[in-house]
């Protein structure tokens, strides 16, 4: 499948990620005022990050709540519950579309001193296709710079 729009997604990279019981969206004018550009708020910082789950009556000494699920990456502290894509794509802060499904990795989550990259493999959002649809959705405001997408890609 080609490139897509995914609406309202979220991306997550220095911002707010402390905590290892946190669901991270990411806010774009959080991100360095060098990196706002195009190809970073489209392609690169696609989406958040995050899950957390824990009993109702589970807690810590200090009166926390006892995690099932947190951390980065995500780690389980149950046999049974195991997550393997905990990305936010569609999330309750974001408006803005980015494009996924290009040859561009998406950040996905800082680990130590490297960052960890990653693709969309969801079906939702809008199938792009070839350059006349393109052309279309630019013209109906989703982006002015959508036609020369392919172009900006490594």
């Amino acid at each position: 499948m080609g490139p897509c729009i995914a609406m309202g997604a979220a991306a997550a990279h220095a911002l707010d990620l402390a905590g290892s019981g946190s669901v991270h969206e990411i806010d774009l004018k959080k991100l360095p005022e060098a990196s706002r550009n195009w190809i970073n708020q489209k392609l690169i910082y696609t989406h958040g990050y995050g899950i957390t789950m824990n009993t109702a009556n589970g807690f810590t000494p200090e009166g926390m709540p006892r995690f099932l699920v947190s951390n980065m990456p995500v780690e389980s502290t149950s046999a049974d519950i195991k997550v393997t894509r905990p990305e936010i794509y569609y999330g309750q802060e974001t408006s803005t579309e980015v494009y996924v499904k290009t040859k561009q990795k998406e950040f996905d989550y800082p680990q130590g001193e490297t960052n960890t990259y990653t693709t969309y493999q969801g079906n939702g959002g809008i199938r792009l296709g070839g350059p006349l649809r393109r052309m279309c959705s630019s013209s109906q405001g989703l982006s002015t710079k959508l036609k020369s997408a392919p172009t900006n890609r490594p």
